[in-house]
């Protein structure tokens, strides 16, 4: 099991639906995004986050 937080993202003003989707909307709640290693760290890189390990792992 991956011990991740998503206390830094709340506290950067991050949308949940940036990496669950909109979930509110839909019928029956499914992955959106890969929410793999890679992926996360293609987006912080793209968008001037942290990819020190401990950003997201504790």
């Amino acid at each position: 099991m991956k011990k991740l937080s998503e206390k830094n993202n709340i506290e950067a003003s991050e949308v949940c639906s940036t990496c669950h989707g909109d979930v509110a909307s839909m019928n029956k709640v499914k992955q959106v995004s890969p929410m793999k290693m890679g992926w996360c760290v293609d987006c912080h890189r793209a968008n001037g986050a942290s990819t020190d390990c401990t950003t997201c792992h504790y």
